[in-house]
């Protein structure tokens, strides 16, 4: 079978390098490294990768810690898409020195691509030179302390991911800094990036509307919590009733009712007031003072009831976010109703 023309020729061009490589190494056995390094980095340059790992693994049973080496050695397993055995040879590199800046960088965007943890390396980058991270690094950081439950840690780490251009923070990270300040105690941070998160069209925008929904609901922000779960309904339909937070629709439901009862009274006792007010004024002047004494006695009365419903009110608004189904009738029969005869 022939050969195709353009692979006869690469495999000549190797063969007469590797030739060359034999030729100087049998006239002077003392051939320099870099003669070597030349050798394989031209066949590296024409795709031949195979045969430069064999010449650099040769170096490298000569010198097992050469930097050089090793690090042309990780790039060759990159360019053959192997990017677990480029960290390998990458870290052996590092790790004889491991001050080099790039290198550690390097080494560590090879590890991530390689999906091999690199926490502990990038915590060392952090000391070394913090300002050589990426944003997509310290995202990267963000996330292994938030696995480890740094908090505060996690935090810092993801404030320093956000571009200077806060609109564009990635709804991700938004979403993150959100739980984090609210595990922080932190509502009023929290609640500014989970609506910057929800500006977003991927699934991030629903963890960060249960994220506002639960700072509505723990602050008994009644009316805002029915927005957003409205907002819930209409772009996740079914999310709030499969989520821990089914109840809240039934204690909005409640709360609605209870809010009509006790606006219901109010007008009742404005009602009053006003017909108490109007019987006043046809009141002949011989009955003057008695209708006077009544009206005083409606005020007083109507009055009372106006504190009662205005602390009836303060209950509801008052009330957690998620009752126990069986208090429900207790706290009903709590409330104060107000009636007029």
């Amino acid at each position: 079978m022939n050969m195709p023309k353009a692979n006869q020729s690469s495999t000549l061009i190797s063969l007469l390098i590797i030739s060359l490589a034999w030729l100087i190494a049998c006239s002077n056995p003392e051939a320099t490294r870099e003669e070597n390094l030349l050798v394989a980095t031209e066949l590296k340059e024409i795709g031949d990768y195979d045969e430069a790992l064999v010449t650099l693994e040769n170096l490298r049973a000569q010198s097992p810690q050469d930097i050089e080496v090793l690090e042309q050695i990780g790039q060759v397993y990159l360019l053959k898409d192997d990017a677990t055995m480029a960290a390998l040879f990458f870290e052996q590199a590092h790790e004889q020195s491991p001050q080099d800046i790039d290198l550690l960088k390097q080494t560590i965007e090879t590890l991530l691509t390689a999906d091999e943890p690199a926490a502990h390396l990038l915590e060392k980058l952090v000391d070394l030179d913090s300002s050589a991270l990426t944003s997509e690094l310290w995202t990267k950081l963000a996330q292994h302390r938030m696995a480890e439950k740094q908090i505060q840690g996690s935090l810092q780490a993801y404030l320093k991911s956000v571009p200077e251009k806060v609109s564009e923070t990635d709804s991700s990270t938004a979403t993150a800094l959100g739980r984090l300040f609210l595990l922080l105690d932190n509502p009023s941070q929290a609640e500014y990036w989970f609506i910057n998160a929800t500006n977003s069209e991927n699934i991030d925008a629903l963890d960060a509307l249960f994220g506002l929904l639960e700072i509505k609901l723990s602050n008994s922000d009644w009316a805002q919590a029915e927005e957003v779960i409205a907002q819930l309904d209409e772009r996740y339909p079914g999310a709030v009733d499969a989520s821990d937070w089914a109840k809240a629709r039934k204690q909005l439901q409640r709360w609605k009712e209870e809010l009509a009862t006790t606006k219901a009274n109010l007008d009742k006792a404005n009602k009053a007031r006003a017909d108490s007010l109007a019987n006043v004024e046809k009141t002949p002047i011989s009955a003057e003072r008695s209708s006077a004494k009544d009206l005083s006695q409606a005020n007083r009365s109507i009055k009372s009831d106006a504190i009662a419903d205005f602390e009836t009110m303060q209950k509801i608004a008052n009330q957690p976010a998620i009752d126990d189904e069986t208090t429900v009738e207790q706290r009903i029969a709590e409330q104060i109703n107000v009636e007029f005869t």
